[in-house]
């Protein structure tokens, strides 16, 4: 494993941080002092990236509510959980017995740089970034 400090350890006020990558991008880095910023959709190519890295519900959430025994006549008997995705129509009744509703939502895909808290010897590439105090 390659390892790397990026920065002077003098005055150091914090825990570094762990910047894992492959090997291309930590020369160029160090280098050319170019630095690859990823998407958060980019993180869910698991074929891509691996499983260390890759993450196929990254940027998304779930929520689900179980509801034993409910009957909707009108819009204010759904549940608010789930009331802006379900309509019903006029003179419409509907009996739902042991049902689950479940919310996926998804973030926008923002640009993302990930860094680690803990160090893994098993990386292939790591740079440690140091935070710096800033005294005025």
């Amino acid at each position: 494993m390659s390892f790397v400090d990026v920065g002077p350890q003098e005055g150091a006020v914090h825990q570094p941080l762990f910047k894992y990558m492959r090997m291309e991008h930590a020369a160029r880095l160090l280098s050319e002092g170019i630095v690859r910023i990823g998407t958060l959709y980019a993180y869910r190519d698991i074929e891509e990236l691996g499983r260390v890295v890759g993450d196929d519900t990254e940027g998304t959430k779930s929520a689900s509510m179980f509801v034993p025994d409910l009957t909707m006549a009108q819009q204010e008997h759904i549940p608010e959980f789930v009331r802006d995705r379900i309509s019903l129509l006029e003179n419409t009744t509907i009996r739902m017995v042991n049902s689950k509703f479940v919310i996926a939502e998804q973030s926008p895909n923002y640009y993302v740089y990930s860094v680690a808290e803990e160090y893994d010897p098993g990386a292939d590439v790591c740079l440690r970034l140091q935070h710096l105090r800033q005294d005025r």
